[in-house]
């Protein structure tokens, strides 16, 4: 991140500010450039948002939960997890709402176009998890308080929830809400404080919309997800790369573990992990794609500990990199828990008995993954977790852990094959039938039947005969 240039600053004169509200600004500035550079986050966030409200640049004012999106920097980019939205509405039922914590963790912008659109993308990839998104509604983008707000309007979509205290046959219930806990269902049902901050605010000081996520994410209540440390670890390390490629973990490590993350002690291990398996430089893709899919499907109680990050980043000299087949693993733990693989799983990463298996797995998994991009378009909702499950039970079939959907991977990319043409309403031919037939029993004659191979089929059948002959 670049120190905010206070000259900048001078364009606000120019805009109507009063000289008080100026130097407000310029202090904000300094706050956020101390907090980067100290991790005084917490203290200098609770000056910087009292500067701006003894200088009338930010008020207070009562919002809707539906008029209200999240704000792309929150958590670092991962803006929800809808199991965490889901676990909170026990959490507060537990002990009960109250007006005042809402109102002093709320912080909200004016919402722009690119905001609402990017939301929109997260509630079709959440497929019914997160509820309805009213984008006509829209005005304010959440930098705080984003799981809660989301959860009060959860309740109006009637979201399949499995907490009987405030559902009706298995559906979030404002009526049972309100026998639970009045306060909740007023929130839910009437307005939140919120502290509303200009948007040329953060125009100016884009850093501040960092300290503002950082110090209200990194509570006790709310805590820092593993993914929204890699995110950081991805940014940090794509601005810090010399002139080779190479980034050194000792000039980003201050910042990095800045939020005092609970997973601090994985962090080196994290660091090796994404800089060599995320993907490219600029996007890195493949964290991002195994991101959407935990943080809408697998349950947010789940971490990994810092030894087994240690195993999932370790490499061996000569053995060839199967990224997409290491972030499977990584979602197949995020998915069932970390006790649900064993050292001695993990330990094949790298073992080179196992090199051909993983590297014919990891081919696999990118063709199937491409085919179901073609077939489906943006990937999100049904095709999201349709690709998502095959991410985990490919490693886990060729690994042999103990959640797998079969313990022959053709059969799992056969089966992948036959969901994504139900879903996309294309119609197996039936010349492949035999062939399928045989991989469900474990056996593949990779010359039968050589026409089938050069045939042309609607959910790429020809793509699964060839791995099955690879994997032979």
């Amino acid at each position: 991140m670049q120190k905010f240039e206070v000259s900048l600053l001078e364009l606000a004169l120019s805009s109507g500010l009063e000289p008080g509200q100026v130097g407000a600004l310029r202090l904000v500035a300094e706050l956020v450039n101390d907090s980067w550079a100290s991790k005084r986050i917490h203290k200098n966030l609770d000056e910087a948002l009292d500067q701006l409200k003894e200088q009338k640049v930010s008020h207070l004012a009562d919002i809707a939960p539906n008029q209200v999106c999240t704000h792309p920097s929150n958590r670092d980019g991962n803006i929800l997890f809808s199991d965490r939205a889901h676990s909170l509405i026990s959490e507060v039922v537990d002990v009960g709402a109250s007006k005042r914590k809402a109102q002093s963790e709320a912080v909200v912008t004016e919402a722009t176009r690119d905001d609402i659109l990017k939301n929109q993308e997260l509630y079709q990839k959440a497929a019914g998890k997160l509820g309805t998104f009213l984008a006509a509604n829209i005005k304010y983008a959440a930098l705080s308080a984003s799981h809660f707000t989301c959860s009060c309007n959860m309740f109006h979509s009637e979201v399949p929830h499995k907490d009987d205290r405030v559902t009706i046959d298995g559906k979030l219930s404002l009526d049972k809400l309100k026998t639970q806990d009045k306060t909740y269902h007023s929130l839910a049902t009437g307005t939140i404080k919120f502290t509303v901050i200009p948007r040329y605010v953060f125009d100016l000081i884009p850093g501040f919309a960092w300290l503002i996520q950082a110090g209200k994410n990194t509570s006790i209540e709310a805590g820092e997800h593993e993914l929204q440390v890699m995110e950081r670890v991805h940014a940090l390390a794509r601005h810090a790369r010399d002139s080779s490629g190479r980034v050194d973990f000792k000039a980003i490590k201050d910042r990095i573990l800045m939020s005092k993350p609970r997973c601090m002690s994985a962090v080196p291990s994290m660091f090796t992990f994404v800089t060599h398996n995320g993907g490219s430089v600029a996007d890195a893709f493949m964290l991002h794609d195994a991101r959407d899919f935990i943080r809408a499907y697998c349950p947010a109680a789940h971490t990994i500990s810092a030894e087994n990050w240690a195993l999932l980043a370790a490499e061996k000299s000569g053995c060839k990199k199967t990224p997409r087949f290491r972030w499977g693993v990584v979602q197949y733990m995020y998915m069932y828990g970390e006790t649900s693989i064993k050292d001695s799983d993990l330990k094949k990463l790298t073992s080179q008995n196992m090199e051909v298996a993983r590297d014919k797995a990891d081919y696999m998994m990118n063709c199937l993954r491409s085919h179901a991009s073609e077939a489906c378009g943006e990937l999100k909702g049904d095709s999201l977790e349709l690709v998502g499950m095959m991410d985990i039970n490919i490693p886990a079939a060729t690994l042999g852990l103990k959640h797998m959907l079969h313990k022959n991977r053709d059969v799992v990319a056969h089966k992948f094959l036959l969901d994504l043409a139900k879903l996309t309403n294309s119609d197996p031919i039936l010349e492949y039938e035999e062939a399928a037939l045989k991989a469900d029993a474990g056996f593949f004659n990779p010359e039968t039947p050589a026409a089938a191979v050069a045939a042309e089929s609607t959910i790429g059948m020809t793509l699964l005969l060839s791995f099955f002959a690879l994997s032979r």
